[in-house]
This record gives structure tokens, C-alpha cells and sequence, in this order.
């Protein structure tokens, strides 16, 4: 038992030493994703759940959208469909080790609508992004379009030949097949 200000063995402080270095490379995310269907660590670029997008294009499908970006090219083709300070965020993702993803939620008939990404795990020749719809109670106001845009660390297995999954709930509302580069 360890007491403050008590001295500590040797084999006890590298145990401990060990502990924390694992601990500290667990929660910085520099440990690989998890090959038993682990998801993959990723970070939010944006999320929008109202209609603040003066001046940009807007997705503007009813239905879901997703989109997944491996490179810059591919992402300067779609970011007028997000603000000027997640431009800049993307042009500062390291295509090498990231690729991008946004979840669009569809255009919604008021405020209170919000789309969150959870999960994204490799799943066999799947990549699934597991995200939720927020629904208001009592929707009403502006028509609103929200997404999530997220920068997703590579899985040490290439992605671009896999299909993407949306997944809101329990099931598959759309899958996205890559064109073969």
C-alpha cells in the first residue's frame, strides 16, 4: 500500500511508471485502434445544428447524407458545405494519418434537430459510422441542415476500399461505396 511522502520500492515505482506511460499514450489516442471491432479514434472539425451558414451552400437533401474524404482534393470539392473556420481546420488535417468524415442529418423543419457521430469502427469490409438524430420535442422555426464533420485517425489497414455505413439507431441507412481511385 502506497502512503504520501512514504518511499516506494523499486519494482512498485516501475509498475507504476509503466501504468501511467500506458495510461497517458491511452488517452492521448497514440495507441492503434482496437482490431476486435474497437472504434477508431476521431476528433470533431464541426458541428452545426442550426441554419448559421451565411454565405455557404448548404446540404440540401432531405434525407441523410455522408460523405468521406481521403485527401485534400477530394475535401476542397465539398467545403463550401461548411464554415470558414472548418476550411481551415481541414486544410490543416494530415491526409497520411487522417481521412474525413460528415454526417448530414437531412434538411429539418426547425430548430432543435442535431446530428452527434459516437462510434466509427472497421466492421469486416464495412466502415460504419455510428451516429444519432436528435429529434425536438416540438419542431418548428427556420429550416435548419445539421451535420458533424470529424477528422478520423487512419487504421493501420488501408479504408479506401472498403463501403462506409451510416448507422443511426439500429440500422443501416446508407452505404457509400468509394469510387476505385
Amino acid at each position: 500500500m502506497f502512503r504520501p511522502g512514504a518511499a516506494v520500492p523499486a519494482s512498485e515505482g516501475v509498475r507504476i511508471c509503466a501504468a501511467g506511460a500506458l495510461l497517458a499514450l491511452w488517452l492521448a489516442g497514440c495507441l492503434p485502434p482496437s482490431s476486435t471491432g474497437g472504434g477508431l479514434h476521431f476528433t470533431t472539425i464541426e458541428q452545426k445544428n442550426d441554419a448559421a451558414y451565411t454565405g455557404h451552400q448548404q446540404y440540401n437533401a432531405l434525407d441523410p447524407g455522408l460523405l468521406v474524404f481521403f485527401d485534400e482534393a477530394a475535401a476542397a470539392a465539398h467545403l463550401d458545405l461548411f464554415s470558414d473556420a472548418a476550411r481551415d481546420l481541414v486544410a490543416r488535417v494530415d491526409w497520411r494519418t487522417q481521412f474525413v468524415v460528415a454526417v448530414f442529418q437531412g434538411w429539418q423543419n426547425g430548430a432543435g434537430y442535431g446530428v452527434t457521430i459516437e462510434r466509427i469502427a472497421v466492421d469486416g469490409t464495412a466502415l460504419r459510422v455510428h451516429a444519432v438524430f436528435r429529434t425536438p420535442e416540438e419542431p418548428g422555426g427556420p429550416v435548419t441542415s445539421p451535420y458533424h464533420l470529424v477528422a478520423v485517425r487512419r487504421p493501420l489497414a488501408a479504408v479506401e476500399g472498403l463501403s462506409f455505413e451510416l448507422v443511426v439507431g439500429e440500422g443501416v441507412v446508407l452505404t457509400l461505396t468509394p469510387a476505385p481511385r
